[in-house]
C-alpha cells in the first residue's frame, strides 16, 4: 500500500546531500547502473522492485529499510529523478536526482542530489536532540536534524563507494 498519494505540496529543506563522482565508464554501463532497477541493486539498494519509467511506483530495500519510490522524471541516458520515503513516515520524504554529465568519451560525472521535504507548513520539526558527553555535556549538542543529515551523507558516500566498485576508478568531491 502506498501511504502517500501526492507529494506535490512539499517544501524542500536546504539540507541537501549533494555529491559528485567521476567515473571511467562508457555511456551504456553508467546508464545501466543509473537507469535500471537491476543497476540500482549494484550500488543504490539491496533490492529494487520498480520500473525506472516516469510515473512508475515500487519499492527499494536497503538492509531492513524499505522505501516506497516513485519515478518522477527520466531523460534516457542522462538523468533519473525520483521521490522516496520510508513506510508510513512522511518526514522521510525526499527527492533524488541522478544526473550524468559527459567529461569525455570514456569518462563521466554522476551528480547526485537528495533533498528532504517539509510539510506545507514549513520545515520539519526536530523530534529531539541529543548531547554527547565524556566528562559532561558538549558545548555544541548535536540535534536530531543534524544527525539525520550526517546519516544521509554517510549513506550516499557508501553508495558511491559501491558504484565505484562496479569496475570504475572514481574520485569524490
Amino acid at each position: 500500500m502506498e501511504p502517500f498519494t501526492s507529494v506535490e505540496p512539499a517544501i524542500f529543506r536546504d539540507e541537501a546531500v549533494d555529491r559528485v563522482v567521476e567515473l571511467d565508464v562508457d555511456d551504456a554501463l553508467l546508464w545501466e547502473l543509473v537507469g535500471t532497477a537491476d543497476g540500482w541493486t549494484r550500488w543504490l539498494a539491496d533490492a529494487a522492485d520498480v520500473d525506472v519509467e516516469v510515473g512508475a511506483v515500487g519499492e527499494v530495500t536497503d538492509g531492513e529499510l524499505v522505501r516506497h519510490v516513485r519515478i518522477d522524471g527520466v531523460e534516457r541516458g542522462r538523468s533519473v529523478g525520483f521521490t522516496w520515503w520510508h513506510d508510513d513516515d512522511p518526514s522521510s520524504l525526499a527527492t533524488v536526482e541522478l544526473r550524468i554529465e559527459d567529461l569525455s568519451v570514456s569518462s563521466k560525472r554522476l551528480h547526485i542530489v537528495e533533498r528532504r521535504a517539509a510539510g506545507p507548513g514549513g520545515p520539519l520539526p526536530v523530534s529531539g536532540s541529543s548531547s554527547c558527553s565524556v566528562n559532561g555535556p558538549m558545548s555544541n549538542p548535536i540535534d536530531a536534524a543534524s544527525l539525520d543529515l550526517l546519516d544521509r551523507r554517510l549513506a550516499w558516500e557508501t553508495r558511491l563507494w559501491l558504484l565505484g566498485s562496479c569496475g570504475s576508478a572514481l574520485s569524490l568531491r
